[in-house]
Order: structure tokens, then C-alpha cells, then sequence
């Protein structure tokens, strides 16, 4: 996260800074209108989801009694 942030503070564009509640309302929508998911059986499943205006990145443990994101990534376009 913080490579994230750090990123976007030296990266040239319009300068606006969202609320806690904007920037949240943001990271909490994961709803695109494509996805395509690769998965290694028993192991992990990779998701890309584009939106309007973002794409995230979501890697899915899929370890048997341990299901749950490893990591997910969401960035504005």
C-alpha cells in the first residue's frame, strides 16, 4: 500500500485528494463488467477485473481448509 501512495504522490495529474469515505467507497466496489480468472487447481486463482475508470488484481488462496485473498490490488484508469 504504501508503494501505492507514494506513487501517487510524485505521479503528475490533476491534484485531487478523496475523502476517507470516497477513497473507501472506491476500494470496497470490485464489481467490473469483465473478468477473466486463471487458476492452478488446489493452489491459487488469479482474477483481473475491469471497471469503468479501474481494474483490480485479486490473488485467491485456494490451499485446501484456507481459502482467502492473498492479495488484492485496485487501480483507477
Amino acid at each position: 500500500m504504501r508503494s501505492y501512495a507514494a506513487e501517487a504522490m510524485v505521479s503528475p495529474g490533476e491534484e485531487h485528494y478523496p475523502g476517507q469515505k470516497a477513497a473507501q467507497a472506491f476500494l470496497d466496489n470490485l464489481q467490473g463488467r469483465h473478468e477473466i480468472a486463471e487458476t492452478e487447481p488446489s493452489l491459487y486463482c488469479h482474477t483481473e477485473i475491469s471497471g469503468d475508470g479501474f481494474k483490480v488484481f485479486r490473488l485467491t488462496s485456494l490451499v485446501p481448509k484456507a481459502g482467502f485473498d492473498v492479495h488484492i490490488a485496485k487501480m483507477a484508469e
